[in-house]
């Protein structure tokens, strides 16, 4: 996918991948921009599947813009607002709803239009759960607002089904 695009990670110096297996290697991809642009480390446990194709292309995404960024100080480079770093990882993973891209990955007509309903409603998903959280912010700035109550409300209502003790456990990371 990236080759043609003189993309391919595996031709720039600068870009190490990472996908090995490992016990204690999360599944979720992560990009490190070490030295910024001239070591930008991918890190992905591929598991299979379509999602894992959406989550390499997202990362890879992150990778090139680490990788072809201009600005050598570090705090200008990474931190503050990432919308930059957002819209090239969301452009590449957003290949894997082109008709032409699953049309080269041999999917049948069928299969690509299953596929493209299944990617929008995961994509619905995280809508519903950015606007819970959106709403559970609300509520959580009202004086004397009780935090675990509006949560499970919320996000219940956000999700469409009751939430699990575990669910609720998440509060901390969603504030």
């Amino acid at each position: 996918t990236l080759g043609p695009l003189q993309l391919d990670p595996a031709a720039l110096k600068t870009v190490t991948l990472d996908a090995g297996d490992s016990p204690k290697k999360n599944s979720r991809g992560l990009v490190l921009g070490v030295v910024v642009p001239t070591d930008v480390r991918i890190s992905l446990k591929p598991v299979g599947g379509a999602r894992d194709q959406r989550s390499a292309l997202h990362e890879f995404g992150h990778a090139m813009h680490d990788a072809f960024t201009e600005e050598r100080r570090f705090e200008l480079a990474k931190l503050g607002n990432r919308t930059g770093a957002e819209a090239f990882a969301s452009l590449l993973e957003s290949l894997t709803v082109e008709p032409a891209w699953l049309e080269r990955s041999g999917l049948s007509a069928d299969a690509s239009r299953a596929w493209i309903q299944g990617v929008s409603v995961q994509e619905l998903f995280l809508v519903r759960r950015a606007a819970g959280k959106v709403l559970f912010n609300v509520a959580a700035s009202r004086p004397a607002a009780d935090l675990h109550a509006a949560y499970r409300a919320t996000m219940d209502r956000a999700y469409g089904l009751p939430g699990t003790v575990q669910d609720e456990a998440r509060l901390t990371l969603d504030e």
